[in-house]
């Protein structure tokens, strides 16, 4: 049971990235600042890294065939809850990533200085 609560919470938290990583929604946390290429390689690295290690758990948990089945369904059930609450609750994903944002030493959601072109 703690492996298919650490799976969707995990995955959760990478498809957090992924959805940051999309430029309108970048754009509505920080405030229309453009995403940067270094900023989008590493919210995309981070994510697919999150995620590709939740596989290791749920294959030793359930075994090769079960076990990727099980990532799956969990997976699509984290990625349907981010989008839910991206699409539905802006304001409240926006307050999940600033506090569980792991790249905030990138860019930081209350400090970062606005560009001037």
């Amino acid at each position: 049971m703690t492996a298919l609560w650490g799976i969707l919470i995990v995955s959760f938290f990478s498809f957090m990235h992924f959805a940051v990583s999309v430029q309108k929604h970048h754009r509505d946390l920080y405030k229309k600042m453009a995403i940067t290429n270094k900023e989008f390689r590493v919210l995309q690295s981070v994510a697919w890294i999150t995620l590709l290690c939740t596989l290791i758990p749920a294959i030793q948990h359930w075994g090769v065939g079960i076990g990727i089945m099980t990532w799956l369904l969990l997976i699509t059930v984290s990625a349907l809850a981010v989008t839910v609450l991206v699409n539905f609750a802006p304001e409240s994903f926006a307050k999940l990533w600033r506090l569980l944002g792991v790249v905030r030493f990138i860019a930081p959601p209350a400090e970062r200085p606005q560009r001037t072109k």
